[in-house]
């Protein structure tokens, strides 16, 4: 009777309640538990089945967390179900992975719900979670007020444009007046640059700038219509070649070029079926082109103002255009000069031939040298000047040197990019060296540009230095956990979701401090048993002395609870020196303190005689008092041992 009452004991402590009445449940049946849960279940008994369900759990047995996070998340008990739901998920439960990011979703954490979903439907092939992904999309309620404000800032951005747009709606069937023409290509041509609206709005606004006599924005129309010219209606090709034929009647050179292809491929109103006739036409053609490339070059020098730079600019377009070898250093030479003249789309243009370089085959002095400082230089002022491509391509010119030199001189911005190059690597040998994938590398990076407040790389650095602890299983997340906190505390969103555990940790902590009984408990919970979640940030080590503190002040604060695990870490002796004389007077404490758990264990240290001489009447009074209490609902309960150590004296 002695070893099987220390027995009850120790299983009593080990499941923090009295045993099951299940001897197979008891015995660490997983199954068996789950079994009994369903029976209570079906019987109506819906403590009893969360009890033996959360008893499975404890067991490993994935369906049985899924079951009592349920029953939690029925109650509105959200923190239960979602901690019963993830250790479900961890068990690859994969339904419990969406059961615990519909709690995350409809409590608003958007971010933390996409994490859960995609993780489980990519990683674990779990096709409803896809569904779920997806539906999170312009979800309103799983949005935090920033991302709300973010987007109601995006639809004001948004109605400006559609706004400032309005008046283009009836442009077909507004009068041109003076200046228009001009005005409205300017305007398609800043469309163009910054990409702010459609090609279908672009070509609205070309088309009208061509109809009031703008012979340039006439060449833009047949260029949007020529990239696409097989798949065009045969009215669309006719407005096409019409638009090209208007752009040379007005001294375009490049709508004289299109002309030319036009002629010579007999398309639509250009078919001429006398070949005498189409060729005269085309030398005619040739001839203008000659006289309209010199004026666009007399026009180009003649001053500083927008005519001279638009001229400078539609020649450079034309010499690009012929594919000629020697051409093509004549329209860096143009774009040039009209960059200068503050012409974005130019900038943007003489870049991209510095970066792509021009090997002339006929005229070493019209070789072009690849640049990268030039075509930075130029990208970095179409860029400045809102030419969206030209920013595109600007990140591209930066070499891993030059990020290093950057972050070197500190720039918390290089020092990221530095480290994103180490930690991905890069086969490209176009724009940069080849770079092999260095992770320990990416970190010193990732550290610096943190360390100067480059709060998306405290997230990066925190998340790798957490991975590689936990991998080494030294668990050492100080650094990491800095990390992550700052990252979080700046509002980098990632980083609160990945520290989810640590902030309630933290808090607890805090709270503790300020001596709240309650919360010191619940962070003795916390460090007892440890948090553990893939390979990231949450994964908390056990730690026995610091969850020993924590009981031991919760219980000077009135946590009986506390007082009566404080007697239980000091009675078993694992992670600290064992004494029955501390348990015991834990345990007297608590059953004073009416916790009747505690009371069964002092009457237990009585009764096989630990710690103490064995004392029947102790043993009956502490059982008496548990009894009394109410601890009376499993087969071994105060009750039960109060009759047997009664009838022992």
């Amino acid at each position: 009777m002695k070893d099987f009452a220390k027995f009850l004991f120790v299983c009593g402590f080990a499941f923090g309640f009295a045993n099951a009445n299940d001897a197979e449940c008891l015995g660490g049946d997983a199954k068996e538990c789950f079994a009994s849960a369903k029976a209570y279940e079906q019987s109506g008994d819906n403590a009893k089945a969360q009890e033996f369900y959360q008893k499975a759990c404890e067991l490993n047995y994935a369906v049985g967390c899924n079951k009592a996070g349920a029953i939690f998340a029925s109650k509105q008990e959200n923190k239960n179900a979602k901690t019963l739901y993830l250790k479900a998920c961890d068990l690859n439960h994969h339904e419990s992975c969406v059961n615990l990011g519909e709690i995350y979703e409809n409590e608003g954490n958007c971010n933390k719900a996409s994490e859960i979903y995609k993780d489980t439907f990519e990683n674990k092939k779990f096709k409803p979670a896809q569904a779920k992904f997806e539906a999170l999309v312009g979800n309103e309620k799983c949005m935090s007020d920033e991302i709300k404000r973010q987007k109601e800032e995006a639809q004001k951005e948004i109605d400006a444009k559609i706004k400032a747009l309005k008046p283009l709606e009836a442009l077909e069937d507004k009068a041109c007046e003076p200046g228009d023409g001009r005005k409205y290509y300017l305007q398609g041509i800043n469309y163009e640059n910054n990409q702010t609206v459609s090609e279908a709005v672009m070509l609205k606004v070309f088309q009208k700038s061509c109809d009031c006599g703008e012979a340039k924005s006439c060449d833009e129309v047949a260029n949007i219509y020529m990239k696409n010219y097989n798949n065009l209606s045969s009215k669309d090709r006719e407005t096409a070649l019409n638009a090209t034929k208007r752009a040379c009647d007005g001294n375009i050179v490049t709508g004289c070029q299109k002309q030319i292809v036009a002629t010579e491929r007999s398309m639509g109103i250009f078919d001429i079926k006398d070949r005498q006739e189409k060729e005269r036409k085309i030398d005619e053609l040739k001839e203008k082109i000659v006289v309209l490339t010199a004026n666009h070059e007399k026009l180009c020098k003649a001053g500083s103002g927008l005519e001279n730079a638009l001229n400078c600019h539609w020649l450079a377009d034309f010499y690009l255009s012929t594919g000629r070898d020697h051409e093509v250093a004549e329209a860096a030479r143009l774009y040039d000069r009209a960059c200068g003249l503050d012409i974005n789309g130019s900038c943007y243009m003489v870049g991209k031939i510095y970066l792509d370089g021009h090997n002339s085959r006929t005229n070493p002095d019209d070789t072009i040298n690849v640049d990268f400082g030039k075509a930075r230089a130029f990208y970095r002022k179409a860029c400045d000047a809102d030419v969206k491509i030209a920013c595109k391509n600007l990140g591209a010119l930066y070499t891993l040197s030059e990020f290093e030199k950057d972050c070197d001189a500190n720039s918390s911005d290089a020092c990221l990019q530095a480290g994103k190059m180490h930690a991905h690597g890069n086969e490209s040998e176009r724009y940069f060296q080849y770079i092999a994938p260095n992770l320990a590398k990416a970190q010193e990076f990732y550290k610096k540009a943190c360390e100067l407040n480059n709060y998306e790389a405290c997230n990066i650095w925190g998340m790798n230095a957490a991975e590689i602890e936990y991998k080494k299983e030294s668990y050492k997340y100080d650094e990491a956990k800095n990390a992550l906190f700052k990252a979080c505390d700046n509002g980098i969103e990632k980083a609160c979701a990945n520290l989810e555990k640590w902030i309630e940790l933290r808090d607890l902590e805090n709270s503790c401090e300020k001596d709240s009984a309650e919360d010191c408990f619940k962070l003795g919970e916390l460090y007892w048993n440890g948090y553990g979640r893939n390979a990231y940030m949450i994964h908390i080590k056990p730690d026995g002395r610091k969850a020993t503190k924590a009981y031991k002040k919760a219980c000077e604060l009135g946590n009986m609870r506390a007082c009566n695990y404080a007697g239980n870490v000091y009675y078993k002796g694992d992670v600290v020196r064992q004494d029955y004389d501390i348990a015991l007077e834990f345990y007297h404490k608590a059953c004073e303190g009416e916790y009747a758990s505690a009371c069964r264990n002092a009457g237990a240290m009585y009764y096989d005689g630990v710690g103490v001489e064995k004392n029947m009447a102790k043993a009956t009074e502490y059982y008496g008092e548990g009894c009394d209490l109410g601890d009376n609902s499993e087969r071994y309960n105060s009750c039960e041992m109060y009759k047997k150590a009664k009838n022992a004296k």
